[in-house]
């Protein structure tokens, strides 16, 4: 090109080439490259990190299973405090079993997943949920579904404790819990304990300032 030639203009953008800085072109091309980059960075932890949050979140229904039924304690010395070390061995002793609500006996696999079954989905699903009727619906949830998960406590082979998964409307959000009971599935064996399941989206921590389960609380629970 001659010295005296002039280049294209700035609204002409040669192809294959980024856009001239100075041009508003050149700032949305930069925006997508980022959004782009973005996008696949969060797309891939996301899967990457995946079967660890699934992990995550076993251990902890588990340790929430063994705090309703007084047999991991938040509160003592290093002697009697348990940590999640521990969780392992201190559910060796608990059974997961699927439940009919309504006859109260075990679910085939062959009618329901256990491994796929997701209570809460199921309570929104007209097929696996029946509807409450409103002199009973003192939980204000609705619905609720026709198969829950429900853990058996064993000694020495036989039943010791039998915990129960309880929800109903909070304050801002639906509380999700385990009832203890004894053997005889009518005594309450230990106490009342509160998490909000979903306590990873903040809905209750952020507008109470104070999460529910706190060791600080562990003693003062009751029904």
């Amino acid at each position: 090109m001659p010295p005296d030639s002039k280049g294209p203009p700035d609204s002409e953008v040669p192809i294959g080439c980024a856009p001239p800085r100075n041009s508003s072109l050149h700032t949305l091309w930069i925006a997508t490259v980022l959004c782009v980059v973005c996008s696949v960075l969060v797309s891939g932890a996301a899967v990457g990190l995946r079967d660890i949050q699934e992990a995550n979140k076993r251990l902890d229904q588990q340790k929430n299973v063994l705090i309703a039924a007084g047999r991991f304690h938040l509160l003592g010395d290093d002697e009697t405090k348990n940590t999640d070390a521990d969780i392992p061995q201190l559910f060796e002793s608990v059974e997961k079993m699927l439940i009919d609500l309504e006859t109260g006996t075990a679910v085939d696999a062959a009618t329901v997943d256990p491994i796929t079954y997701n209570p809460r989905t199921a309570a929104k699903a007209p097929e696996l949920s029946v509807s409450i009727p409103a002199e009973k619906d003192l939980a204000g949830i609705q619905r609720r579904e026709k198969y829950a998960f429900v853990f058996v406590i064993r000694k020495d082979e036989k039943i010791d404790q039998v915990v129960l998964p309880i929800y109903g409307k909070g304050l801002w959000s639906t509380l999700y819990g385990y009832l203890a009971l004894d053997a005889d599935t009518t005594t309450v064996s230990y106490q009342l304990d509160i998490v909000p399941l979903d306590l990873y989206r903040r809905s209750l921590v952020v507008v109470l300032d104070h999460p529910v389960h706190q060791p600080q609380l562990e003693q003062a629970r009751c029904l």
